[in-house]
């Protein structure tokens, strides 16, 4: 005789989404001011990689770079 198993409902997986900013400042940014902030976005992969540095406001301070991967 076989035994029978009650069926689950299957847990659908959260979807990963990209969040629209919603123009409030973190209270650190505002204490400060945001032109004290900057970001760094790195494009990374096996033999080189690039970055670039960009003001808060998206102005590009350092261009992308390339970055070469040396084994010592």
């Amino acid at each position: 005789m076989a035994t029978r198993f009650k069926s689950r409902a299957r847990r659908s997986r959260r979807s990963l989404t990209i969040v629209k900013p919603s123009g409030s400042l973190h209270p650190r940014v505002q204490k400060v001011g945001p032109e004290h902030f900057g970001i760094v976005a790195v494009d990374c992969a096996k033999a080189r990689s690039k970055w670039m540095l960009a003001d808060f406001y998206g102005g590009i301070l350092i261009p992308p770079t390339v970055v070469e991967h040396h084994k010592q």
